[in-house]
Order: structure tokens, then sequence, then C-alpha cells
């Protein structure tokens, strides 16, 4: 098959639109037939996997509806036995690439899901609709040009940003600083400082990578402009090219009346963006870089998801990817409390706009992956788009809706390891609560803990249980050591604290089971009541 570099050399823009964008013109007759046409090949090969199998009990469907009738719910359980051993002989097909995500602390360090060269192929495509989109501001526009400059800020494999970046290299002949057989070779620091310095002399066309990432490149691209007192700021400045940027950079601030920002050094073409952080800065990125960020959202698990229109405020539902169900939110925690409970599954045709819905997705083109759970809770904006001429429903990413604390896309903290972290940090307690909330736009992990003493510092408690954190998680060591980020946060409760909440529950008439809170993520009015009962003031 073609790459995007031969087609966008025979000026075929046209065709180049309709192969990796065409998924936003799609109606939603197409996305169900094309959804279908793949399940019915999937099902043939999982015939082939003794793992596939075994999740449905001996015998593959035969039909797509014999499938909804059938296929049960899974989580990374289902799997754990052959994918973190990688039994290649009970799957589908040969592997291609092993790619892994953060797997669940204190549990197992990742979760391992084999790509098949067709699931590749279409991930490849899918990342090149990403920076098209992410570019174009208008229908059937193709706004990358060869040599583009980006930065390489991502992870590489076998982590799956790593995986989209190798794709584009193949795909188009983008410039990567660092350059790309270079880039993989390098640690984040190295890779990082690199970047920087490559992007301060060379410029910058497009940036992709986590969004809480790029606002930590982007505070490290403003300090070049405030100082010149580090080593490597001084060392970056002898270069001429770097100073005769960030003297014109200085210049537009100072008309401007305001710090420098990357928007006075840089005029990008797209911003793009992956994380479940991308709406809480979008404003900061607009203010800083000059144009909103095009989320994009994917996993190790899925592959490329969805996409952000290049008009509209949602994303779009990429269709080749995997099968794709919703479930209620309700029948979710119905099902995690009762496995035996067999829910109805709704189809991209049946979601209501204003709902969240529990994503469900079966892999595609030769992966194992049956009705799997990931975990986020999806949020429908609209079914349809006339302004925009978008026949297909828009989503946000609403939240995490299991027992875990994602934290800027690097760690997805359980109960677990918070529990064992507390623990570990020799401080006598009487409970605690956790909640991932947001200072100044930025994701902190604030616990809220009652010790068993009074006489405890908050920030001696926040050092001792983030020294554990690390221990117990290495994603959340990864937050300080590669990103810079400390996102714990502590408040000491005062004595009594829990009790109080207890008797105040009990006395308004909930029963034994909803007296205590949870211990994971409890609803900003459960924290309320919390603080409350506490001495702090509100």
């Amino acid at each position: 098959m073609e790459t995007l570099l031969e087609m966008h050399r025979r000026g075929d823009m046209e065709g180049i639109w309709k192969r990796y964008c065409g998924f936003v013109d799609l109606t939603m007759e197409e996305f169900a037939a094309a959804q279908n046409h793949l399940l019915e090949e999937q099902l043939q090969t999982w015939k082939k996997s003794t793992l596939v199998k075994r999740i449905f009990g001996g015998s593959i469907p035969a039909t797509v509806q014999e499938f909804r009738e059938r296929a049960p719910l899974t989580t990374y359980e289902d799997y754990a036995d052959v994918l973190l051993n990688k039994k290649e002989d009970e799957l589908c097909e040969k592997t291609f690439e092993w790619i892994h995500t953060s797997g669940r602390s204190g549990e197992y360090e990742f979760k391992w899901v084999p790509y098949t060269k067709a699931m590749y192929d279409t991930m490849s495509d899918c990342s090149v609709g990403c920076f098209i989109l992410a570019s174009c501001k208008r229908h059937g526009e193709i706004a990358i040009r060869e040599r583009d400059r980006l930065m390489f800020t991502v992870a590489p494999i076998p982590f799956i940003t790593g995986l989209a970046i190798q794709a584009l290299h193949e795909q188009f002949n983008f410039r990567f600083w660092p350059a790309y057989d270079e880039a993989v070779k390098m640690d984040y620091f190295q890779r990082i400082r690199k970047a920087i310095n490559l992007a301060f002399s060379e410029g910058i066309d497009i940036f992709y990578g986590i969004t809480s990432l790029m606002m930590n490149v982007s505070e490290q691209f403003e300090n070049v402009g405030k100082s010149g007192k580090s080593a490597e700021t001084r060392r970056m400045l002898r270069q001429p090219k770097v100073l005769f940027r960030l003297l014109k950079g200085l210049v537009k601030a100072k008309l401007r009346g305001g710090p420098l920002r990357p928007s006075d050094i840089w005029n990008v073409k797209g911003i793009l963006c992956g994380g479940m952080d991308t709406s809480i800065y979008k404003e900061r990125i607009r203010a800083m870089w000059g144009g909103y960020p095009r989320e994009v959202y994917g996993c190790s698990e899925y592959g490329f998801v969805a996409m952000q229109h290049f008009e509209g405020p949602g994303l779009v539902f990429y269709e080749k990817s995997s099968f794709y169900e919703f479930l209620e939110l309700s029948d979710y925690s119905r099902w995690k409390e009762d496995r035996s409970f067999r829910p109805r599954l709704l189809l991209l045709s049946e979601v209501e706009a204003g709902k969240e819905y529990a994503l469900v997705g079966t892999s595609t083109q030769g992966g194992v992956l049956v009705r799997y759970i990931l975990g986020d809770s999806i949020k429908f904006l609209s079914l349809s788009d006339d302004r925009i001429n978008l026949k297909l429903p828009q989503m946000i990413i609403a939240s995490r809706i299991d027992d875990v604390i994602d934290i800027a896309g690097f760690t997805r903290l359980t109960e677990k390891a918070l529990w064992t972290a507390v623990e570990a940090s020799g401080i006598g307690y009487v409970d605690w609560v956790v909640a991932k909330e947001y200072r100044n736009e930025k994701p902190v992990l604030h616990l809220y803990l009652e010790p068993k003493e009074d006489s405890h510092d908050p920030e001696r408690v926040q050092a001792l249980i983030h020294e554990q954190l690390k221990l117990a998680d290495r994603h959340y060591r990864d937050l300080e050591e590669m990103a810079g980020i400390k996102p714990l946060a502590v408040t000491i409760l005062s004595h009594g604290t829990f009790a109080r909440y207890l008797q105040e529950r009990q006395a308004a008439g909930f029963d034994l089971a909803h007296l205590k809170p949870v211990h994971m993520n409890p609803k900003s009015e459960v924290i309320s009541r919390i603080v409350a009962m506490s001495d702090l003031k509100i």
C-alpha cells in the first residue's frame, strides 16, 4: 500500500483525506457496516486462538448477532496468564509488536498487548489522520508538508505512542527533534533536552504529546526567556540561531506586554494532545501556543479510538481499530458486584446525547480482547452536528470508572497501592480518602488523612507517603523523575473526623454498607462533608 509520502508527492490530496480522515464523513449506517464487517472477519480469526476459545467457553460465535448475545465482559485479569507471559501459541496470529501500558499497582508491572501487522497498519493510518485533522482548518485540507518539524517528546516503543511515532516515520518524511534513529536510543532526559535545543535553533511545525508533558515542556521553554542562569540555558544562548529566535520572541512578548510564550518563538500549525487532562489545559495551551489542542484518544488495548473533529468540540470514533459497544454505568456497577449479571450493551447508533457510558472494546484484525472494559467513562455531547456536516456522535472522555486514579497519563494508582504506601509510611492513622483534584489547572493526588495523633505535620506526612508511593509504583516514580511532577498533597483531618461523619450518615438513615466513604475518588460532596466534620475551615 502507498505511504502518505507517495500520495502526497502525486498530489492526491483528495485520496489522502478519504483514506486517513474519511471516518469523519461516515454516516451511521456506514459506520455500523464497517464495524460488522470487521467483527465478522474476527470471528473466523478467533477460531485459531485457544485463549479466545477459553473466553467463550469452548466455541466461537458464528455471527455478529450470536457474538452480541454470548460474548462476556472481560478485564485484563482474564488474559493475564497468557499475555503477561507472551504465549504466542495461544493467540490468533503472529505478533508484529508487543505493546504495554501501565499495569495495576501492586498486581503486575505492565499490561502487555499483542499487535498483529494488520492492527499496526490500521494504527499507522489513524496516526496520520490525527496529524492531518490537528493541522487542518477546513474539510479536505492537507496542511502537513514534507520536512515538517516535530519534537520527539513521547515514550518510545513498547508504549503505543512510540508505535505511533514509528508509523509516522515510515509513512512520511517528517523531521523529528532529535532525529528518529537517534531519539529512540536516548533516555527521556537526553531526548527532551535535545528536542528543546533543536526546537529553539531550528523551529517546530507540529506539537504532539501527552498534555501534561506539553505543559511541562512549555514551562521549560518559557524559563529560557526568563533567565540565563542555568548552565543549559547559557549553553543554548551561545548558539546564534537560538539567540536570534529568542530575541525575536522577546521583542514580540514586550510589544504584547506579557511574559515570553511559545507562540512568540514558534508558529505551529497543529497541536495534537492525548490524556484525560487535555480539556483542563486547553485554555492555557491556547494562550501559550496560539491555538487550541486537538485531542486524540487511544490506549494500548484498543489502539487509536477517536480523534477530535477539526471543527467540533468532541471526538469522533475511528471505525477500524476495534468493535465498540457501550455499557450503562449503573449496569457496569451491578456487573462489578455480580459477574454473573449479563447487561445489555449498546451500539453507537443506540447511545443518547448527554449520557455517560463505560466504553467496551473488542479487538479486530487478529487481536484477542473480547468485550474488554478499559475502565473509562465517556460522555456523548451530540448524536450528529449539521453545522459541521457530521453524521456521527461526538464524545469526550469523562473519567475513570474503576478504583484507579490516573495521574498525567503516567500511572494508574489502585486502592491497594495507596493503602500500602500509607501503611509503609509508619504513620498511625484512623482512616483516609484520596481524590484526584486540580490546583492551578494541574492534577493533584489529594490525600485526606486522619492520624491517630494530632501532632503530625502535613508536609512531613506528604514527604513520607510520597516516597513510599515511589517505591510501590514505578510509574508514579516516573512522574517526578521524568516529568518533574510531585502530585501528592495531604490534608490532615482532626481527631474524630471519620467517627463524626459515620454518625451523621447513620442519623440520616443510610444503611451499614454506605456509612463509610470509599477510599478512592469519593464524590465531591462526600469530601466536603468529611472536611466539614474536621476542625479545618472550609
